[in-house]
C-alpha cells in the first residue's frame, strides 16, 4: 500500500544528460502543461476503452500531474510516480492522491497492483542507458494484473527521414540533426540527441515495428497504435502511442548497468 502524501525517501537513479526534470525552468513548463489537461491519444485511449475503470491505474513519469489530475477528474484510482522531487510535489498539491517519488525501474509497489500502467511524453525514452528501459519494461510488466494494459509515448525513428513540410528551415532542421548525430557517434544506436528552444537531451528513438518486437519480448502483446491524426501520423509522426497487453511474465532478463546496455548494443530500429 502506498501513502497518499509524496514519499520523498524514493530516490531516482542517473540518466546520463537526458533532460533534467529538476530545473525550476522545466517544472513551470510542465505546471502550465497541466492546464492543457490530455493529449488526444490519450484520450483516444481512454475512448477506445484501453484503461480499466474498474482497477487502479499507475501514472508512471507524472511530471506535474497533467494526466493524474485529469484521470482523477474522470474518477480513475491513480497512483501517481515521478523521480523528480520537484515534479512529484507538485502533483501531490494539484490532486488528492497517492504520490510517490520513485525510479520507474524500481517500481515500490507489489505483483499484479494496477489494471492499466501509462508512461506518457514519451518519458520511457528517457531511461539511460538502454539497461534500464529494459529493467522499467520488465517492471511495469511485474505491477500490473494479468491481461493488463500499458499505455504509452514514444519517439517515433521514421521521422527523422521525412522532410515535411519539404522547406529549407525544414531541410536545414534535419541536415543539422544528423550532423549533431554523427560528430557524437550516435547513428546507428538507439539513442539521439535531440534540441529544442531551451535544451539539447539525449533519448531512444525507435520505429514501430521495432517497438512491438521489443514489447513482445517483455510478456506484453500489442494491440493498438494511435497517431495524433491517423495512419500517416502513426507512421511518421515523430510521436506514437501505444497500446499493449500483459500476456504474461516478462522473458527477457532485467539488465542494469553493465556493458551491454550501451547504446550501440540494443535495437535502433534499422
Amino acid at each position: 500500500m502506498v501513502s497518499s502524501r509524496t514519499r520523498a525517501d524514493e530516490r531516482g537513479t542517473g540518466v546520463g544528460d537526458t533532460a533534467d526534470y529538476r530545473r525550476e525552468d522545466a517544472v513551470r513548463r510542465y505546471v502550465t502543461l497541466r492546464a492543457g489537461g490530455l493529449f488526444e491519444q490519450e484520450r483516444r485511449a481512454l475512448e477506445r476503452g484501453f484503461f480499466d475503470p474498474d482497477a487502479p491505474v499507475l501514472d508512471l513519469g507524472c511530471g506535474a500531474g497533467r494526466t493524474t489530475v485529469a484521470l482523477v477528474e474522470r474518477g480513475y484510482d491513480v497512483v501517481a510516480l515521478d523521480r523528480s522531487g520537484p515534479m512529484i510535489r507538485e502533483t501531490a498539491a494539484a490532486v488528492d492522491a497517492p504520490c510517490i517519488r520513485g525510479d520507474a525501474t524500481r517500481i515500490p509497489v507489489p505483483d499484479g497492483r494496477f489494471g492499466t500502467v501509462l508512461f506518457s511524453y514519451n518519458g520511457l525514452d528517457d531511461l539511460y542507458p538502454e539497461g534500464k528501459r529494459h529493467a522499467a519494461l520488465g517492471e511495469i510488466n511485474r505491477v500490473l494484473a494479468d491481461d493488463g494494459r500499458f499505455v504509452f509515448s514514444a519517439h517515433n525513428s521514421r521521422r527523422q527521414f521525412l522532410i515535411h513540410p519539404p522547406t529549407a528551415s525544414e531541410f536545414l532542421g534535419a541536415l543539422g540533426f544528423w550532423a549533431r548525430n554523427a560528430a557524437d557517434g550516435l547513428v546507428g544506436t538507439p539513442y539521439k540527441r535531440f534540441t529544442n528552444s531551451d535544451e539539447t537531451y539525449l533519448a531512444y528513438q525507435t520505429t514501430p515495428r521495432a517497438q512491438r518486437r521489443q514489447l513482445r519480448a517483455f510478456g506484453f502483446e500489442p494491440i493498438a497504435t494511435i497517431g495524433k491524426s491517423g495512419a500517416l501520423s502513426r507512421a511518421f509522426g515523430p510521436t506514437v502511442y501505444y497500446v499493449a497487453r500483459k500476456r504474461g511474465p516478462s522473458t527477457a532478463g532485467r539488465r542494469g548497468d553493465d556493458d551491454s546496455a550501451r547504446p550501440g548494443r540494443g535495437d535502433g530500429g534499422r
